[in-house]
């Protein structure tokens, strides 16, 4: 059996990277078969936290706010740095020298 959320679990961070990620690619992608798996992994992996008794209500809630949030603040932003130096400008931090 799992042992129930005790400890550090507030807010869950699987939760909240689930949402971050999955929410993310599912509000650029122009494929609708990718947003739909994008929505649902968002939700279903936050359920599965709740289901496994690892995180409490208020965990996952708090932690897929947050996520949400940040895929609505961030999206304007990178579609504007999209549209002018092109999305790979965002990455050109990683590219070698």
């Amino acid at each position: 059996a799992t042992p129930a959320a005790n400890d550090f679990s507030f807010p869950s961070g699987h939760t909240q990277n689930a949402v971050g990620t999955y929410g993310s690619i599912a509000r650029f992608t122009k494929y609708k078969w990718l947003r739909i798996v994008g929505i649902v992994l968002a939700v279903l992996i936050p359920i599965s936290r709740l289901y496994l008794g690892v995180h409490t209500p208020l965990d996952v809630g708090v932690s897929f706010v947050i996520g949400t949030v940040l895929v609505l603040i961030m999206y304007p932003l990178i579609k504007k740095t999209d549209e002018s130096r092109g999305f790979s400008a965002l990455f050109s931090v990683f590219a070698p020298c």
